[in-house]
């Protein structure tokens, strides 16, 4: 079955995620954890970040505010969510964040590459194919000593994490951890 992208959109528009941010996902975090793990992860307060589904943009916008000189992305299939987002970051004045109405299978070169992604609470609530791509973004946008943080939650009905979550796609340039605290991690070499 194929999910009308459509649907999916009005749905999530009428009913909105709410946003919060969630410090876990700060690059300062992820760049510290990522030493612990031996790597030498790009300078957070110089990073570029996306997070996907960024909602109204409440992860985003303190870590925007927080490091000025990092450049922002945020991606969400809700436009009236990120059109809240936008007012916020326009009352706020921030110039280094760009929260953008689209799929995260719209994701591809043009959005270049980044040294943190951030997916939190997103990969088990859409499809396969979804899933895939965000897998994908990561393999592919990743620049190297980056770090991927995906929080693989699971649905309330089930009693197991969501799987398919592998290290493909990453063999010889990052590690794996599954089960590292709050959610798995792909961390470049």
């Amino acid at each position: 079955m194929t999910l009308d992208a459509g649907v999916v959109r009005t749905s999530y528009d009428e009913v909105p995620y709410e946003s919060f941010p969630f410090p876990q996902t700060h690059p300062q975090r992820l760049a510290t954890l990522g030493r612990l793990f031996g790597l030498r992860p790009p300078e957070p307060a110089r990073c570029r970040v996306p997070e996907l589904g960024c909602a109204g943009g409440g992860n985003l916008i303190p870590m925007a505010l927080a490091l000025p000189d990092a450049q922002v992305t945020g991606v969400d299939l809700s436009a009236v969510q990120v059109a809240d987002g936008q007012k916020a970051i326009a009352a706020l004045g921030l110039a280094n964040i760009r929260p953008r109405a689209v799929s995260i299978t719209d994701v591809d070169a043009g959005f270049g590459e980044f040294d943190y992604i951030r997916v939190h609470g997103v990969y088990p609530w859409v499809p396969n194919a979804v899933q895939e791509k965000m897998l994908a973004i990561c393999a592919e946008r990743l620049r190297a000593a980056g770090i991927a943080y995906i929080v693989s939650l699971f649905h309330a009905a089930d009693t197991t994490p969501k799987s398919g979550i592998t290290s493909a796609g990453f063999t010889g340039r990052a590690r794996c951890c599954l089960g590292c605290p709050g959610g798995v991690w792909y961390l470049h070499q």
